[in-house]
C-alpha cells in the first residue's frame, strides 16, 4: 500500500512553529479513514503551511485529506478551495439563524456541505452546488452587513437567490475571492461559448457569448448573423429584473455608441454568464495573471 508523507508546519500563535510529520496511505483519503490521526491536532492550532498554501481556521486532517483527493478527479475538476462559514438562513416564519456550512470550489462549481465530504459519493449528494459562471461573489462592506456578524459576503446565483456568507476574518473572505475568480476563468475557458435563446425585435434569434469571438446574434431558424461585437466594444447595459436586457455597443465604423434590446426568459442566467466571460476577457488582458493552459 502506497504511504505519503506530509510535511506540516504548526504554531499556536505563541511558540515558535514547528514541523510535523504525518504519514497517511493511499488509501486513507478520507477523514473518517484516518481518524486516529486527529489526535495530532489540537483546538490549539491556528496557522497551518501546507503546500505553500497558507490556510487559516481548518483541521489540519480535512485539507490533507480532501485536496490530496484531487488525484482522483479530472485536471478540469479539482478542488481549489475549501472553507468553514456561516449560512445566514430568514424565512418569514421565523428569526434568521446562522448555520455552519463547509464551502468548497472543485472544478467549475460551487459546492455546500453540512460537514467535509467523507467520500467520492458526497459531492454528488452535496447540500447544493452551483456553477461558478452563473454566480457572483462579493465581498459587503460594514454597512451592508444584515446584523452583527462581520467579515460577509453576498453570492449571487441565476436560479436559487442569493447565499449571505460569514467568515471569520477578511484575509479569509479575500482568499476565497481569489480561488473564486481563477477558478471561474477556468471554468469559462473550458466552457469557452454559451448560447441563450432571445427575441429580438419580433424575431426569435441565438444570443452567443463566446470567448473568442465575443457577443453575436443569429436569427434561429436561418443562422443568419444579425450583429455581432467584441467584449471590448461593450460599454454597458441595463436590464428590467425581468426579461429585458439592453446592450450598449461602440460601433467603430460608425464612431457612434448603440443599442440593442433583447427578451430573455432566462436573464439572470444570461447576465451572470455575461459577467463571468467578461471577468475571463479582463484576466487574460492582465500581465500578472498567469497564463491557462
Amino acid at each position: 500500500m502506497e504511504e505519503k508523507r506530509f510535511a506540516v508546519t504548526v504554531s499556536d500563535g505563541k511558540q515558535a512553529p514547528r514541523v510535523t510529520s504525518l504519514n497517511i496511505t493511499a488509501d486513507s483519503l478520507f477523514l473518517s479513514e484516518v481518524a486516529e490521526a486527529v489526535p495530532l491536532v489540537t483546538n490549539k492550532v491556528r496557522t497551518v503551511k501546507l503546500r505553500r498554501n497558507r490556510v487559516t481556521g481548518l483541521g489540519i486532517i480535512i485539507i490533507i485529506i480532501i485536496m490530496d483527493s484531487n488525484r482522483l478527479f479530472l485536471s478540469s475538476d479539482q478542488i481549489s478551495y475549501v472553507g468553514w462559514y456561516g449560512l445566514r438562513e430568514a424565512s418569514e416564519a421565523r428569526l434568521p439563524t446562522w448555520l455552519r456550512r463547509f464551502v468548497a470550489l472543485k472544478g467549475a462549481e460551487l459546492f455546500v456541505f453540512q460537514s467535509p465530504p467523507q467520500s467520492s459519493r458526497d459531492w454528488v449528494r452535496c447540500d447544493a452546488r452551483y456553477s461558478l459562471y452563473e454566480c457572483v461573489l462579493r465581498i459587503l462592506h460594514p454597512q451592508q452587513y444584515l446584523d452583527e456578524r462581520q467579515f460577509c459576503i453576498l453570492i449571487s446565483t441565476a436560479d436559487a437567490g442569493n447565499l449571505y456568507l460569514g467568515g471569520e476574518t477578511r484575509e479569509q473572505l479575500e482568499e476565497l475571492q481569489r480561488h473564486w475568480f481563477r477558478a471561474t476563468c477556468h471554468a469559462v475557458l473550458n466552457l469557452k461559448k454559451r448560447s441563450f435563446g432571445c427575441t429580438f425585435e419580433g424575431s426569435i434569434v441565438v444570443l452567443t457569448l463566446d470567448v473568442a469571438e465575443g457577443v453575436t446574434l443569429q436569427d434561429n431558424r436561418s443562422s443568419k448573423e444579425l450583429w455581432k461585437f467584441r467584449f471590448s466594444q461593450l460599454k454597458g447595459s441595463a436590464d428590467d429584473g425581468n426579461s429585458m436586457l439592453k446592450l450598449h455597443f461602440h460601433n467603430e465604423e460608425a464612431g457612434a455608441n448603440e443599442t440593442k434590446e433583447l427578451f430573455c426568459q432566462h436573464l439572470p442566467s444570461l447576465l451572470h454568464t455575461l459577467h463571468a466571460f467578461l471577468t475571463a476577457k479582463l484576466a487574460l488582458l492582465d500581465p500578472e495573471y498567469e497564463a491557462i493552459e
